[in-house]
């Protein structure tokens, strides 16, 4: 990989690849677990009357319980009010790569467990705090406003009702040089939709000669960007239905 594709990852204007982050996480402590075991983790008695992490390892248990707490929703108003049922699956997660064993062992430990609540608690609100920065500005409650309105909302509605009524008309058929109608949706499920590549011009169109196109060009001949032949509605589906979506 560019170094200087490297160096944009995860920046604001950077690229960023799909369904990658979770994966790449952490991954030097995972690797790290997988040759030498759970590493240990220390804990201390800190000013907030409270035990936090500390050591050679803090970094990497601050970083696990980051990534943890990624997987419940932003829109609990605080790490308290998600449900115990949720959480439970969690608790015992970062045992698997920090050894917690002779914690566990000592009479602080339920201070020690309470430390690391609020160490939960903390990241799950830091997260909710960058959401806020990065995203929830002056223009936020403006779209809102936008998009609540009954007269645009109504509008919607309607485009989403008649975008569902459309007709796809393509060639994209089992039988080679047959002509089809479909839905719009099921269009989609089938693949008619033709993908376009960075110039504008739909995928395929250069192998199968520019012959996929809209509903208003059945029976147009040779309209532009239409198909090839010139007879004047002679590839329609004479019985008039549209074929069912499978």
């Amino acid at each position: 990989m560019p170094k200087n594709r490297r160096a944009r990852q995860g920046t604001p204007k950077g690229w960023r690849r799909e369904a990658v982050r979770k994966e790449t996480k952490n991954l030097t402590l995972k690797k790290s677990v997988e040759e030498y075991g759970p590493h240990e983790i220390s804990f201390e008695w800190k000013d907030k009357k409270t035990y936090l992490h500390v050591g050679k390892n803090h970094v990497w248990w601050s970083n696990y319980v980051g990534e943890l707490v990624r997987e419940f929703s932003m829109y609990y108003p605080s790490w308290s009010d998600i449900e115990k049922s949720k959480k439970a699956h969690i608790k015992g997660r970062p045992m698997h790569h920090l050894d917690l064993r002779s914690n566990m062992s000592s009479s602080r430990w339920t201070d020690i467990e309470k430390g690391i609540e609020q160490h939960f608690a903390k990241r799950y609100s830091d997260n909710k705090h960058n959401l806020k920065r990065n995203y929830w500005n002056s223009d936020w409650d403006k779209h809102i406003e936008f998009w609540l309105d009954t007269k645009r909302a109504a509008r919607a509605a309607k485009n989403a009702k008649n975008m569902a009524q459309n007709i796809i008309f393509c060639r994209h058929d089992q039988a080679e040089g047959s002509r089809s109608r479909y839905p719009y949706g099921c269009a989609l499920h089938r693949g008619a939709v033709p993908c376009h590549d960075q110039k504008g011009q739909a995928a395929g169109a250069h192998s199968r000669g520019g012959e996929i196109g809209s509903s208003s060009e059945i029976g147009g001949g040779s309209g532009s960007g239409g198909g090839a032949d010139d007879h004047e509605g002679g590839d329609e589906d004479v019985s008039g239905d549209d074929d069912e979506c499978h």
